[in-house]
């Protein structure tokens, strides 16, 4: 049965809900869903070694391929969440599950905003990381 509408970034097939996205497998996974509108997709192009401009300033080369590139944004993180995000992309490449499908990627350097220590523990609001197709 195909999944029939998408509620606050979950897949919902009937009653049941789908994780949209997982990072990493094991004891190293994480599924946290992302902000609501916090996965932004992109095709990421792969040029030859032949590419740069001529003399003239023309562009020439070759599109090899294309990769998948996910900008994600997570909502409020706890200290033990950021440190379960940072275990699931500390590998230089991981599986992660998106819309079905299986990908090995790589991360870049998340980026996590600190917002309050008003009760003494860290709180992280519009934590992001890159995940890139290998």
């Amino acid at each position: 049965m195909p999944y029939s509408y998408i509620r606050m970034g979950l897949c919902v097939k009937g009653n049941e809900m789908a994780i949209t996205l997982k990072i990493n497998t094991g004891s190293k996974a994480f599924d946290l869903e992302p902000a609501l509108n916090g996965i932004e997709e992109s095709q990421e192009k792969i040029w030859s070694k032949n590419t740069g401009r001529t003399s003239s300033g023309k562009m020439t080369g070759d599109i090899v391929t294309t990769k998948l590139k996910l900008k994600i944004k997570y909502p409020v993180l706890t200290i033990e969440q950021k440190n379960l995000l940072n275990k699931a992309i500390s590998d230089a490449f991981f599986t992660v599950e998106y819309q079905g499908a299986k990908y090995k990627m790589y991360a870049n350097s998340p980026t996590y905003p600190l917002y309050s220590m008003a009760t003494g523990l860290p709180r992280y609001v519009g934590v992001a990381v890159d995940l890139i197709e290998q």
